[in-house]
């Protein structure tokens, strides 16, 4: 049997939404940035593993999912 305690930031977002003042200048009504990071970290006691996957699960001793991050702005007029 193996310790197989782990924690894991799965999915964050962060966003901003520029103060009004400033986007009546330029007749924008609203913007917004924004930051998503999914898989962000993982503290588990084996790294090349998914902790989240038994050995027999579907995906199997694979190695863990990739991380992504995605940033963006919004506009509306």
């Amino acid at each position: 049997m193996h310790d197989a305690d782990f924690l894991r930031l799965k999915s964050l977002t962060l966003s901003y939404n520029l103060p009004k003042s400033i986007l009546n200048k330029v007749k924008i009504s609203n913007t917004r940035i924004y930051f998503n990071g999914m898989n962000l970290w993982t503290l588990a006691a084996y790294k090349v593993y998914d902790p989240e996957v038994n050995e027999y699960g579907s995906r199997g001793w694979e190695t863990p999912i990739g991380k992504t991050y995605t940033f963006g702005v919004e506009f509306s007029f």
